[in-house]
């Protein structure tokens, strides 16, 4: 009568078509570990990469727990997308870090060292003492303030600060 084989106890020889056993789960997952390890090596695309490889391995675990269940033959596949999927998250994490690193400005990295005082030399004392002339020793060098201790430099006698 019909075109399926029979058996003698009237059940068909053919399996249920929508048996569930993560094959397809772990395809994809093993699809998206792929991609994410491909990804990973390019900046701008690092955390698509990392997103590809945590998507991945929720499909191949996934996978994993159906093949157990319906004891399948997708349990060789599963345990590939897994580990694949593993190893290009951790690649991601690790190549996030480097380009983050790389691509970081220098000044934000490195201490700048506080200029050292610059001195500048005066002239020496002339054996004449004109009027007007300071009645002290003068001193052969002044420092110029760098941290802001010193008093501020008061202009020479007759001339006018402006501002």
């Amino acid at each position: 009568m019909g075109s399926q084989p029979h058996d003698s106890r009237g059940y068909q020889g053919y399996p249920p078509p929508n048996r569930k056993d993560g094959r397809g789960l772990a395809a994809a997952g093993l699809i998206a570990g792929i991609a994410a390890l491909l990804l990973v090596w390019f900046p701008a695309l690092n955390l698509l990469a990392m997103a590809l490889a945590i998507i991945g391995l929720g499909l191949g675990i996934g996978a994993l727990v159906a093949a157990g269940r319906a004891r399948s033959s997708a349990k060789g596949l599963s345990v590939a997308a897994v580990i694949i999927s593993a190893a290009a998250l951790v690649l991601s994490i690790l190549a996030a870090v480097m380009w983050a690193s790389l691509f970081t400005p220098m000044e934000r990295n490195t201490v700048t060292p506080s200029p050292e005082p610059t001195r500048t030399a005066t002239a020496p004392p002339s054996s004449s003492a004109g009027p007007g002339s300071p009645s002290g020793p003068a001193s052969s060098s002044v420092p110029t303030g760098t941290s802001g201790t010193s008093a501020p430099a008061t202009p020479p006698s007759g001339a006018t600060a402006s501002r």
